[in-house]
C-alpha cells in the first residue's frame, strides 16, 4: 500500500512540475516574442 501511495504522489508531483515549467516556457516565449517582433 504505501509504495501504491508514494507512486500516486510521485505522479502528481511530476504533472504540478510539468505544468509549472511549461506555464513558465510560454511566459519566456512570449516575452521573446514581444522582444524580436516588435509591434508595428
Amino acid at each position: 500500500m504505501a509504495w501504491l501511495k508514494s507512486c500516486k504522489n510521485r505522479k502528481k508531483i511530476t504533472q504540478e512540475v510539468a505544468s509549472k515549467l511549461s506555464s513558465r516556457l510560454k511566459k519566456i516565449f512570449s516575452q521573446l516574442e514581444k522582444e524580436l517582433i516588435p509591434a508595428n
